[in-house]
């Protein structure tokens, strides 16, 4: 792995819990061409989930375990350690880990400093938006088309600091195999004629789990045997359980918490939903489609920027229960077409939003940020 002209890239995060942006974290770490590139990951908490894989493939993980509030010491801790690592270019992940990651970053003299915002909006309070503008940071990646006119005409960044590249997934991770389509549905405890709705996304309040289960309540009218399969974590499981209850659902839908088998688990799935206010792009849309999933997702941030509604599945309204179950009982009434769509999402998917091609993008921008400084 060593080579005489590797460049070190430093990833600071927040922390590594498992969801989209820690996946693309770990994506890059792993597919980055080694031959050039170091990768290593800081992450400004205690770790998260995803510590043990990024270790295991043979890379340095450093939790810097900062406490809840304002730390003035930890961009000097990080600063000592990008010198110690001799760290060519940091590239921070989301705004929380800009603020010490930029500060660190200049304080130790990298070569380049770099900063993602996954999320489906920049953030552009004034001071959050007054300190993006600051000249710590060489590029801006946004995830979408929709952050990156976020980011100039909210957050009042210049256009030109600002490039959209979208997330990837590893297309082949997720081929679908029959056979452990029938062992997941057999474990779930699924009948060959039942039809499976599932959603991968944390359980929060942009993911709109609400409209989704009120979907479903109007879905079983016309199916009553639809299950719902739910995998994820987060602050609102407790209500949203007390929501399936209150609306008859116990026996529909299932609650799956965190899964390290999400390829896995989509293949047992018949289609794909998210019901998302607010989305950057929606990696688990991705993955969906990387399986031949057809989806039915809400027309919001970038989700239309990956999903062709009436051709790799239907965009409705969010916040709309009555227009997202009309599409999924579509769905579930035309299963043939339904399919012809997540073949069609399945192609789209290898062509446009492979890892490669993500990987790729961001190799492109790293070489620029650092052949720029040299000038």
């Amino acid at each position: 792995m060593e080579s005489a002209i590797q460049i070190r890239v430093a990833h600071v995060v927040q922390n590594l819990p498992i969801g989209g942006m820690e996946r693309i974290v770990v994506s890059l770490v792993q597919n980055i061409d080694h031959r050039r590139f170091r990768p290593s990951v800081y992450c400004l908490e205690d770790g998260g989930a995803l510590v043990p894989e990024i270790r295991s493939m043979g890379f340095e993980v450093t939790t810097m375990n900062k406490t809840p509030g304002l730390s003035y010491s930890l961009p000097f801790r990080l600063a000592g350690l990008f010198r110690q690592d001799r760290v060519d270019l940091v590239h921070c992940h989301n705004f929380g880990s800009l603020v010490y990651g930029a500060i660190g970053g200049r304080l130790a003299g990298v070569g380049g400093v770099l900063y993602t915002a996954h999320g489906p909006e920049m953030p552009y309070g004034s001071r959050k938006a007054v300190f993006q503008r600051l000249p710590l940071v060489d590029r801006i990646i946004t995830v979408s088309d929709y952050v990156r006119d976020s980011a100039i005409n909210k957050a009042g960044l210049s256009p030109s600091r600002v490039t959209t590249i979208h997330n990837g997934v590893d297309v082949g991770r997720y081929s679908r195999i029959a056979s452990t389509r029938e062992q997941v549905r057999t474990q779930l405890g699924l009948t060959s004629d039942e039809p499976l709705l599932g959603v991968v996304a944390r359980l929060t309040p942009e993911k709109d789990h609400d409209t989704l289960l009120q979907s479903l309540v109007l879905v079983r009218n016309d199916f009553d045997n639809v299950k719902l399969a739910i995998a994820g974590e987060g602050e609102l499981m407790d209500a949203l359980k007390k929501k399936v209850e209150h609306l008859g659902l116990s026996r529909s839908v299932w609650f799956l918490g965190n899964r390290g088998d999400v390829p896995e688990l989509l293949q047992a799935m018949d289609l794909f939903v998210l019901s998302s206010r607010q989305e950057g792009l929606g990696i688990t849309l991705l993955e969906a489609m990387a399986v031949g999933l057809p989806v039915v997702a809400t027309n919001t941030g970038g989700i239309p920027e990956i999903v062709i509604s009436g051709e790799t599945g239907l965009l409705v309204p969010p916040e709309d229960a009555s227009r997202f179950a009309e599409a999924v009982k579509w769905m579930l009434s035309h299963r043939d077409d339904g399919k012809e769509m997540g073949l069609r999402g399945q192609k789209r998917a290898l062509q446009q939003f492979g890892v490669e091609r993500m990987v790729e993008q961001y190799e492109a921008v790293y070489d620029e940020v650092l052949a720029a400084k040299k000038h």
